[in-house]
């Protein structure tokens, strides 16, 4: 998991989580999705508030590094998030 610093008892992180979309024959694998998501956890790493809805999703064919993507949200107060969505626009969003 990618995770920001905590700001008291609060920090961003990413979230992953693993789909098998299906199985290949000939390297006896199965094919898999990764999918992340940008939370809120507290200090035991729970997750406390979805910021993102929708998954961000990543091609391996176009990403040369094994990295995951840079969390975008921003934790501006204990209970305001800035999130930012995949036009540039920005929405407050208030958390627990």
């Amino acid at each position: 998991m990618n995770a920001t610093n905590f700001e008291g008892d609060k920090a961003l992180a990413l979230k992953v989580e693993k789909e098998i979309i299906g199985y290949n024959d000939i390297f006896k694998k199965d094919v898999v999705s990764y999918h992340y998501f940008e939370v809120v956890i507290d200090k035991e790493g729970k997750t406390i508030e979805h910021l993102t809805q929708l998954a961000i999703h990543v091609s391996p064919k176009g990403k040369k590094d094994k990295n995951p993507p840079a969390i975008t949200s921003k934790l501006i107060s204990r209970s305001l998030v800035m999130v930012g969505d995949e036009n540039k626009k920005w929405s407050l969003k208030k958390i627990e």
